[in-house]
């Protein structure tokens, strides 16, 4: 039986990483496997004290969910240079964010991440790395959840629920519109850089609205080569240095969608921390839309498969994943609800027939035109248009051999076999 030790330290938002290692862990023990949990403290010498019995114990791999563990040192040694078995870090948002986790020279590092365009990077920019994988997070179908009471434990298959039983009762779903994410407000943002650009006109922001299918590493090179940035720096460690422009960047935009959408007169039910200054703003500078603002208590990751099974459409934004997906995406084919998203080439070269799926898209570059494609969506759905069903069910069906966390498990275990256990 192999035995992986799965380390985690303090969770992000929503609980979200204590969801996804609860997830990968249960389908790893139905796999055969043996998975044994650590929460590692901060400081190292906690953290030594801790691995230490398991540093020569017989165990396959390590692996993480987007931890700093990598870079707790212990002696002058990365920590996780005790373990003489690969390490597989797996990290949920751009490089620019995990640049000293990717510094850390660990023997038998792996990464994994959630997009091409990432691995590119990563494997240009940190040679000593042995292996980099990209791998989309899965998602949960919500009736599979019922049948389990909402627990997590066992194995949660999708395929339990067919497509028709799914989609039943989707023109009566109780939330037309919904949007799950994080409000954070780009004044306040902006305040916190100090630079001799502000950010509304730095370069690299500015570069990146004008030519928004370009990946920030690109930009950065373009700005490089146009001597409009003078810097040393690597374009992975430029960003890290400057990860505010990647804060703003993401934070206008998402006002921009969401107001967008309300001063259409569209309703939009949010879920997430901070909107509640979002609907304060627009109480003072729109108070004629702010009552097409419906922002519900934020919620924990695991209710998140409720959410989209409740909902018709969601709306995406994609953190500048170029050639990548958020979970939003997931989430959305795997309860049958419509989503519309930012592009991607991930939607180009991987689903390729992304509407044939239930995925709509919309772009960065004309953003007033994204509320008549929501507009035609909802008539669609008002009409019930028996199109949009076809979609959704194509759509769950990619899910359920996609999507599924025994999907993720299965495509881990063949890199574990392909790259060496212990």
């Amino acid at each position: 039986m192999k035995k992986i030790l799965f380390l985690s330290s303090k969770d992000i938002c929503y609980s979200s990483t204590d969801y996804f290692e609860k997830r990968i862990s249960d389908d790893l023990i139905n796999a055969g496997m043996h998975v044994t949990h650590i929460k590692v403290p901060k400081a190292s010498d906690m953290a030594y004290a801790i691995l230490k019995p398991y540093f020569d114990a017989d165990y396959d791999a390590v692996i993480d969910i987007n931890t700093r563990i990598p870079v707790i040192r212990y002696n002058n040694e990365y920590l996780l240079n005790y373990f003489n078995i690969p390490i597989w870090h797996y990290i949920l948002d751009h490089p620019l964010y995990h640049y000293e986790a990717l510094s850390a020279t660990i023997h038998s590092f792996n990464i994994i991440c959630l997009d091409m365009n990432h691995a590119a990077l990563i494997k240009e920019s940190f040679p000593h790395i042995k292996s980099v994988h990209v791998m989309p997070l899965a998602a949960d179908n919500f009736q599979s959840l019922q049948q389990t009471s909402g627990s997590l434990s066992g194995s949660l298959d999708p395929y339990t629920y067919n497509a028709s039983k799914v989609l039943s009762g989707y023109f009566k779903r109780p939330d037309n519109l919904i949007f799950t994410g994080t409000y954070t407000d780009p004044i306040k943002t902006s305040l916190l850089y100090s630079s001799r650009h502000s950010l509304d006109n730095h370069p690299l922001f500015t570069l990146l609205l004008e030519k928004p299918g370009l990946t920030q590493e690109a930009a950065v090179k373009e700005l490089i080569e146009a001597d409009i940035l003078n810097t040393d720096m690597r374009p992975v460690e430029y960003l890290y240095n400057n990860f505010l422009v990647d804060v703003f960047l993401q934070a206008v935009i998402r006002e921009e969608i969401i107001t967008q959408i309300i001063k259409n007169h569209i309703d939009i039910i949010i879920y997430g921390h901070g909107w509640d200054a979002f609907a304060d703003k627009c109480d003072i500078l729109a108070p004629d839309i702010s009552k097409y603002l419906h922002i519900r208590p934020e919620v924990s990751y695991s209710s998140l498969p409720c959410i989209y099974a409740s909902s018709q459409i969601s709306v995406n934004q994609m953190p500048w994943f170029k050639y990548g997906i958020h979970d939003r995406i997931p989430l959305s084919l795997m309860n049958g609800c419509l989503c519309l998203s930012d592009t991607s080439d991930y939607f180009t070269y991987v689903l390729k027939n992304k509407s044939d799926y239930g995925i709509h898209t919309y772009s960065l570059e004309a953003l007033d035109s994204m509320p008549d494609i929501l507009n035609q969506l909802l008539k669609r759905i008002e009409h019930k248009d028996e199109n949009i069903i076809n979609e959704l069910r194509n759509g769950y069906n990619y899910a359920c051999s996609d999507f599924s966390w025994k999907h993720w498990t299965r495509k881990w275990i063949s890199l574990l076999t392909a790259y060496g256990y212990n």
